[in-house]
């Protein structure tokens, strides 16, 4: 009998019972094939994990040492996490906001209310891109080879 109690107690959470979960990972990746320099990694909000400093994960390979940190909510609410590098990258911040605590069957934590993630972006951003509204990306107004971002 008790035997048959541990069975049905585990089921539960062996079960699909988390196939719909909310997330609450919020990710903050590198661009591909770049490493992070960064010099200092702070986050503040009271949605950031306490006692703990953001750590930067290397990728899989063990090529590039820091490309990767992740969030997970102590609470609802926002979390900020300011980065530094040192490899001359302008400054990046990252906000995110976690909304109240789920416990929808085995899940449990504080899921991300937007987006699940954010790229830095790179090191050196490719030349010859143009976002402005016109398209002109050289002073004699030539496009050609230029990609505009603007939608036509």
């Amino acid at each position: 009998m008790i035997a048959l109690l541990v069975g049905t107690a585990t089921a539960g959470c062996s079960s699909n019972c988390a196939t719909n979960c909310p997330n609450p990972y919020f990710d903050i990746f590198a661009t591909t094939g770049e490493n992070l320099n960064v010099q200092s990694a702070t986050w503040t909000g009271p949605a950031c994990p306490i006692n703990q400093t953001p750590e930067c994960r290397g990728d899989i390979d063990g090529t590039n040492p820091c490309v990767r940190f992740e969030i997970i909510a102590m609470a609802p609410g926002s979390c900020e996490l300011d980065l530094t590098f040192t490899d001359g990258r302008l400054p990046f911040t990252a906000i995110v906001d976690f909304g109240p605590e789920t416990h929808q069957g085995c899940c449990h934590g504080f899921p991300v209310t937007g987006p699940a993630s954010v790229t830095v972006p790179p090191l050196h951003p490719a030349v010859g891109f143009d976002a402005s509204p016109d398209g002109d990306a050289s002073p004699d107004g030539d496009d050609a080879g230029v990609v505009d971002a603007a939608a036509d």
